[in-house]
């Protein structure tokens, strides 16, 4: 961030919103929207990455202020990690956005009924191999192994209000990228989607 003055308006309700944040948000519902189209008539269109090196303690800045405007810290508690602190990715930076978007909201969703003090964590970090994995973790009550090999398909939910795209979706912009989305229990309860970069 350059430190310049953000710019707001208060609406209808009273509320204060960030212009710029705003604005974020609805590229990346123009984003979500086509890529969901994508996926349920595929070849309908084509994904144009216009990738950038992203900065991932920058970009997981962003994602708190996002995630934390829908769950204030009293309500779930979110921590990020970045190792080494400078790891960057070259990648297009809404859709990446979107994927984390939509694990964080399911993370949150999994650990807000689950726990009594409910966590969700966004780590990333380079491997041996000069690749780099972002990890979505949260204490939630796990997703049943016979449904691990479901959860990623189009339009499959178990929530009574799901769409069943946010996690085709996210597998989709993973794919897009020449990376992969995987999910995997995590020891003493909770859930981990790993992307790999």
């Amino acid at each position: 961030m350059n430190g310049a003055p953000t710019a707001t308006r208060t609406s209808a309700l009273g509320r204060r919103f960030d212009l710029g944040l705003a604005a974020r948000l609805l590229l990346l519902v123009a984003a979500a929207t086509a890529l969901a189209l994508s996926v349920a008539r595929p070849g309908l269109h084509a994904t144009t990455l216009l990738t950038s090196l992203l900065t991932l303690a920058a970009l997981f800045e962003q994602m708190q202020r996002l995630f934390q405007s829908d769950w204030p810290a009293s309500t779930v508690a979110f921590h990020t990690q970045v190792t080494p602190p400078q790891l960057s990715a070259d990648a297009d930076p809404d859709l990446l956005a979107q994927l984390l978007l939509n694990l964080l909201r399911n993370a949150a969703e999994a650990a807000m009924p689950h726990s009594k003090a409910p966590s969700v964590r966004l780590e990333a970090q380079a491997t041996k191999a000069g690749r780099l994995t972002i990890d979505v973790t949260d204490n939630g009550p796990g997703i049943p192994a016979d449904q691990l090999q479901d959860i990623f398909l189009p339009f499959y939910t178990t929530k009574a209000s799901g769409t069943g795209v946010g996690l085709s979706l996210a597998r989709q912009i993973a794919l897009a990228h020449n990376g992969s989305l995987a999910c995997e229990p995590v020891e003493g309860g909770g859930t981990r989607f790993r992307l790999w970069l």
